[in-house]
């Protein structure tokens, strides 16, 4: 379906004001798919909206924790005119006022016919602007999510192992349509040959003409792009670095800006630029140093780029995964993680509206260790 040319395309309308410091530790816990608040160390109560202090003690030794999101709605309004921009042509909106069983009362985006007096569920969501979000209903999970139904994506790397269970998953979600990346299909046979419903394209990362060449063949196409490069060779330190960092930053200059330039296109807009990107970025591998340093340099390139998109609504969504179950990394101990489970991990976090995932047993406990004291992660090792 293409745009009438009749209608001027939708551009970016500038987003709400910054908030306060206190108040992006929501957003940090929604990235991460947690419904989290601060509780005070002292005397225990929540707080909402959060704060510097203590509401009911004054206590400013507030810790954030997952709470219970359940609650009751206590009133609901619609709002039809609105002085923010953003907002002005996306109305009506409905709001309200839930009485948290954790204790204080939010205020919510209303996902459904919820009426005063009954039982909803919450989630902390990321808006458009990457800021925290609440929202509640029957099931709020599901919302200001970028499902892959009716999406065209754009799964970088064909030869990695994970680009097949990628492809299923994505046309198992209902994507219109799956293009694979693939470099000199003439000097080796090409994977997916003869597979209905995926179409390979000329892509290698280490030529910018080549990947300046696909954007401009189909970067207004791309709803989705996932950057699944992959290429773990011990004595390759050069290429690895030449593919992971410097690959990504080529795909963002060239796909960038013509992504988050079409976040609002009324017919189809883009939705979310994903980097698969191994724990091992968040710490030191003694076994793999070049492999975890360029993995450190894609995941700093990664939050550049999200930063980037902030302004037009661009999700950038980082995979954070352990040791892939592949023929390169047999040496490797396990646990490892099936190219299905991340497969199956990435879709769930593009429904889901998060920014960060993490894929694995390994990936799981470096991630821990890192949020809890990153530097004794980076002197511990993994």
């Amino acid at each position: 379906m293409k745009r009438d040319p009749q209608r001027p395309a939708r551009v970016p309308k500038p987003l709400p004001a910054a908030r306060s410091r206190a108040a992006l530790g929501l957003a940090a816990r929604a990235a991460e798919g947690r419904f989290a608040l601060q509780l005070c160390e002292d005397c225990g109560a929540a707080q909402y909206p959060p704060r510097d202090a203590c509401e009911r003690c004054l206590s400013v030794t507030l810790k954030w924790r997952d709470v219970e999101p359940s609650g009751t709605l206590v009133a609901a309004t619609t709002t039809r005119v609105t002085g923010e921009p953003h907002f002005r042509e996306r109305g009506p909106t409905r709001s309200g006022i839930v009485a948290l069983d954790a204790g204080p009362r939010a205020v919510a985006h209303l996902i459904d016919a919820a009426e005063p007096g009954d039982r909803v569920r919450l989630a902390l969501k990321l808006d458009a602007s990457g800021r925290a979000a609440v929202v509640a209903g029957a099931e709020p999970e599901g919302s200001f999510g970028a499902d892959p139904r009716g999406r065209q994506v754009l799964i970088v790397d064909g030869r990695a192992s994970s680009a097949r269970a990628l492809a299923a998953a994505f046309q198992a979600a209902g994507a219109a349509r799956v293009w694979v990346g693939v470099a000199e299909r003439w000097r080796t046979p090409a994977p997916f040959a003869g597979e209905a419903g995926v179409e390979l394209v000329d892509l290698d990362v280490t030529d910018a003409k080549s990947v300046e060449r696909l954007a401009q063949l189909m970067g207004d196409k791309v709803d989705i792009l996932v950057n699944n490069l992959d290429h773990f060779r011990p004595d390759a330190r050069r290429a690895v670095f030449e593919i992971h960092a410097l690959g990504l930053m080529r795909l963002a200059a060239a796909f960038g800006p013509v992504m988050r330039a079409r976040t609002n296109d009324a017919v189809r807009g883009s939705a979310a630029f994903v980097n698969v990107i191994s724990a091992w970025a968040l710490t030191a591998s003694t076994e793999h140093p070049a492999y975890a340093a360029a993995q450190a340099a894609a995941r700093s390139l990664s939050l550049a780029l999200r930063a980037e998109g902030r302004a037009s609504g661009l999700r950038v969504v980082d995979v954070l995964v352990g040791p892939m179950d592949d023929e390169w990394r047999q040496a490797i101990r396990p646990p490892k993680v099936a190219p299905a489970a991340l497969a199956t991990a990435l879709i769930g976090a593009l429904r889901a509206g998060v920014e960060e995932v993490v894929v694995g047993d390994v990936a799981k406990e470096i991630y821990a260790k890192w949020a809890e004291d990153p530097r004794l992660a980076r002197q511990e090792g993994l």
